[in-house]
């Protein structure tokens, strides 16, 4: 069975599952690009955005293991320079509004808070809500611009690892494995039992 570091399983896992979220997180985006705003439930709505900003937001918010001093947080050096201020705005978003709630925190353009839950009086009866922000459609094309670049570097990142292991790799057809991201082995791969 093949065997590498543990910082090369863990740069590889980190890469690798990182190109899977941000294809998940361009994908979402796309569903909602195709979606009839009018005729969308505001739960679907909501829904699919939580899911943007925390899928995309997954791979930057890792935490480091504090035993074995690594992390599988991407470096900012995946983001690029033109970018840098939508991909901020992004993490400020799933960080204050959509994972976790800060109050106040985050404010409209006539001061407004965006964390709040808003009352509407129709026919005397008040209905509840959450206000959220929603990026136009000009900033739903930046995103995706985005999560071209990074998913590109990443991707690259992974596979330049991959191509490193695959001469070396001989495992049966139609099994399942995992990249071992421990450190009790050096083996790359474990069976799934």
């Amino acid at each position: 069975m093949h065997k590498a570091p543990l910082q090369e399983r863990i740069d590889f896992y980190r890469y690798s599952s990182a190109s899977q979220l941000l294809d998940q997180a361009r994908e979402i985006l796309r569903e909602i690009q195709g979606l009839d705003c009018a005729n969308t439930p505001d739960w679907k709505y909501n829904a699919l955005w939580t899911a943007f900003y925390a899928t995309y937001g997954k791979p930057f918010k890792q935490q480091r293991d504090k035993t074995l001093q690594i992390g599988l947080r991407l470096p900012d050096d995946v983001i690029p320079a033109a970018y840098k201020n939508d991909h901020d705005g992004i993490i400020d978003l799933r960080d204050k509004m959509f994972v976790h709630t800060d109050f106040n925190s985050l404010t409209d353009d006539k001061q407004n808070p965006l964390n709040a839950l808003a009352m509407h009086v129709i026919d005397r009866q008040p209905h509840f809500g959450l206000r959220y922000i929603m990026p136009t459609e000009h900033g739903i094309k930046k995103y995706l611009e985005l999560l071209d670049a990074l998913i590109v570097t990443v991707s690259y990142r992974g596979t330049k690892i991959w191509k490193r292991w695959a001469k070396h790799v001989n495992v049966p057809d139609n099994s399942v494995w995992s990249i071992n991201p421990g450190d009790k082995s050096d083996d790359v791969f474990l069976k799934y039992k």
